[in-house]
């Protein structure tokens, strides 16, 4: 008897999980494909475009990002702190490279995208996408430098 029910527990808990991983899959897909008129945009940008884009729309593009990897992202106001040490040339490149790689990841989540892209545009945006993690240590490790502390307390 017992046997039965926990069997009925862990099929309830085995369907409550996929259809939890399926939302979050949808949720992302859906955001995703929310900003795919960008960045079918910013493909067909040269470089020097690209990265006065990124200069631009920095703070939105790193919504959501963990730069000082607490396990939660920073909130739009402590990412407007940046605006203060992110006109230092070595930071600002640092800036650039890092939102190369999380504009990379994006559009490589962006299957519609992806598809419309040239093998070699690809690689590059599968280069530029596994240099994320590097990317943030270094911008992070900048900020530090420059006396800069992210810190939710």
């Amino acid at each position: 008897m017992w046997k039965k029910i926990l069997l009925v527990i862990l099929v309830i808990l085995a369907i409550i999980g996929a259809f939890t991983i399926y939302g979050s899959y949808k949720v992302v897909d859906n955001a995703i494909q929310a900003k795919e008129p960008q960045l079918r945009q910013y493909v067909q940008m040269d470089e020097a475009a690209q990265n006065k884009y990124l200069i631009d729309n920095y703070l939105e593009i790193m919504d959501g990002v963990d730069i000082n990897k607490d396990g939660t992202p920073e909130e739009k106001a402590e990412l407007e702190l940046l605006k203060q040490v992110n006109t230092a040339p070595d930071v600002k490149q640092a800036l650039i490279e890092m939102c190369r790689s999380l504009m990379a990841t994006a559009v490589l989540m962006s299957d519609n995208v992806t598809n419309e892209l040239s093998a070699s545009d690809k690689a590059k945006y599968q280069q530029e996408r596994s240099q994320l993690e590097t990317r943030l240590d270094k911008y992070g490790k900048l900020l530090e430098a420059a006396g800069m502390k992210i810190d939710k307390d």
